[in-house]
């Protein structure tokens, strides 16, 4: 958590975010309110509103700014190499990092999935949906190039790989370690997506 004379440093803009996310990851989307917020800023509510005209709006901005810190350099130049193991190996170590340094945000989002309004969903699908496409993107151009089977639906491929990284934040308490889930991951998906006999 931020100090005084750090808070009083930092523009308001990025304060606000940094504060909105706190709040969130404490109280839920439900839960948290501008004034709480605000209070968490240390500034006032017509402030926070002049920043951001509603809370969903603040909410689509803590998720960007989530997205944008792990992924601004990738959603510029991806510098996909074409070579299975070190792209995806690359990609799914970049987005695990993304969600289990969040993972206490995360981790509400899902507990109050049921309960989201719709606006909510968008603001979190919408935040990831470049990441998403630039995966799909990836995946038919390697179907086109012979590197993955041709049958395979890139969507539902991108998916499940994002899908058993985005997983791995609700096994904290295991035996074995992150690094290990993570290659597992990757060798998984690899070798359920090449071609036959490029085992």
């Amino acid at each position: 958590m931020p100090t005084k004379s750090e808070k009083e440093n930092t523009p308001t803009r990025e304060r606000i975010i940094a504060s909105a996310t706190e709040v969130f990851a404490e109280r839920g989307i439900q839960g948290a309110t501008t004034r709480e917020i605000a209070a968490a800023a240390e500034i006032n509510e017509v402030t926070l509103f002049r920043h951001f005209k509603s809370k969903d709006l603040l909410l689509t901005a803590v998720v960007q700014s989530i997205v944008a810190r792990y992924w601004s350099s990738f959603d510029t130049d991806p510098d996909w190499k074409f070579e299975l193991q070190i792209d995806i190996t690359d990609f799914a170590n970049r987005y695990f990092k993304t969600i289990n340094d969040n993972h206490t945000l995360f981790r509400t989002f899902i507990g109050e999935a049921g309960r989201f309004p719709e606006r909510s969903k968008m603001v979190i699908k919408d935040a990831f949906r470049p990441l998403r496409q630039s995966l799909i993107d990836y995946i038919a151009e390697c179907q086109k190039r012979s590197l993955i089977r041709a049958e395979l639906d890139p969507e539902v491929a991108a998916d499940v790989l994002t899908g058993m990284l985005f997983s791995a934040m609700l096994r904290k308490h295991r035996e074995y370690s992150d690094r290990s889930y993570i290659e597992s991951a990757v060798q998984i998906f690899i070798g359920g997506i090449i071609p036959e006999g490029g085992r």
